[in-house]
């Protein structure tokens, strides 16, 4: 993405970050839509991610998965996605893909992001999500992005933590 247009992204996102939303985790049990966005330059967290998918439509849960690249591409993952790009973008920093902003607009009972390496587009997108709860790793400065930060251990990759934001999620969110 040129300069130009990261200028005006992360001005919306500094006057979206102002606006705060009233979130909230509900019960687990009771979570019926899940979100999840994902970094796809990252080709390990493959088989986890598409385990957690699984996991979570065998629990009843509605899965929507939203990835993004700064140019035109595809990642080959083996579960459905979505994807939007740095074209998808105006000047003024607005995300013009019907995808995405369906994605920001639907109302998740959770939103997980797996991106240890966040861009100023992806957080424009979690800052604006109807979300009730975003989750994500821990970055320090980033609070306010997630209700629920998961710290991996020293030398985690982010693949690791895949399968491990469910079973915290589950035991934070219990009935």
């Amino acid at each position: 993405m040129n300069f130009l247009k990261r200028f005006f992204v992360q001005r919306r996102l500094r006057q979206t970050l102002q606006n705060k939303k009233r979130r909230f985790a509900p019960l687990f049990s009771e979570a019926k839509q899940i979100g999840i966005l994902f970094n796809a330059e990252n080709q390990a967290i493959e088989k986890p991610l598409a385990a957690f998918i699984r996991q979570l439509e065998k629990e009843g849960k509605s899965v929507s998965s939203l990835t993004y690249f700064d140019s035109e591409r595809q990642a080959a993952f083996q579960f459905p996605y979505e994807v939007f790009t740095g074209s998808d973008i105006d000047w003024l920093g607005n995300i013009k893909s019907e995808k995405a902003n369906k994605f920001m607009e639907k109302k998740f009972d959770y939103l997980f992001c797996f991106s240890a390496q966040p861009t100023a587009v992806t957080d424009l997108l979690l800052a604006n999500s109807e979300a009730k709860c975003r989750i994500g790793l821990y970055q320090e400065g980033r609070e306010d992005f997630y209700e629920l930060m998961l710290i991996p251990d020293k030398g985690a990759k982010e693949e690791q933590m895949i399968p491990l934001a469910l079973e915290y999620t589950k035991n934070i969110c219990q009935n």
